[in-house]
């Protein structure tokens, strides 16, 4: 009787063990097939992600290399432009003909007037004035003009030429950049004011009338 009634649930005990087993082996099977296969996505996702970055540093490269051209190739068409440094020692010549000046119906220069040196902005377009007069300029290369021996010797000893076309506001706040290059009796001679080269213009002390002056012969348009 004990038999009849213990058999069957060491049978049922043994079935149901033999099940859980094949059970857990299926999962595990399971499991190992979704890991390689979530491998497989890593390694294609880390093989385009490497591709991608590759790609992007020789576009990075080939960027760099294309904006060192742009920059030597504009550096060529500024012409050749001098100064000796910070002191404004050598002369610089960028002027336009007369006939060529950038100016408007209004009398204003129509475009933007920078230092012929350090390319610093001195003047916006459309505010200075064409202004005409006859004034004396000390050369900007003092040494080089009595080398040269050129030019018309001024009342304070230096080296210099007439010069008859200037561009004119009346406010020293008009211009985004200009300093004082030395002063006379009558006349404060401008100067710009970040590399100190000059004579570019001048300013008289002996009238009531706050002008300033910058020679068209001296500057450069942009």
């Amino acid at each position: 009787l004990v038999l009849v009634h213990v058999l069957p649930i060491l049978v049922l005990r043994d079935w149901c063990v033999t099940c859980y087993k094949i059970f857990i082996i299926q999962r595990y099977n399971n499991l190992l097939e979704l890991i390689s296969v979530a491998d497989m996505h890593l390694y294609k996702i880390f093989s385009e992600s490497s591709f991608v970055v590759n790609m992007e540093e020789e576009l990075n490269h080939e960027q760099r290399e294309d904006d060192v051209k742009e920059e030597e190739e504009e550096k060529n068409t500024e012409g050749d432009v001098e100064s000796e440094g910070n002191k404004g020692e050598e002369e610089t010549d960028v002027s336009l003909a007369v006939d060529d000046l950038p100016v408007g119906e209004d009398g204003k220069c129509t475009r933007k007037i920078r230092c012929p040196a350090c390319n610093t902005l001195i003047l916006l377009a459309n505010v200075p004035m064409l202004y005409r007069e006859q004034v004396y300029l000390p050369f900007i290369n003092q040494t080089k003009a009595k080398e040269d021996n050129k030019g018309m010797e001024g009342d304070d000893g230096t080296l210099g030429e007439e010069v008859a076309v200037f561009w004119q506001v009346k406010d020293v706040f008009d211009f985004a950049n200009i300093g004082v290059a030395r002063q006379t009796n009558n006349m404060k001679f401008l100067a710009c004011a970040e590399c100190d080269v000059g004579p570019l213009g001048y300013h008289r002390l002996d009238t009531t009338e706050k002008t300033y002056q910058i020679a068209h012969n001296r500057i450069k348009y942009d």
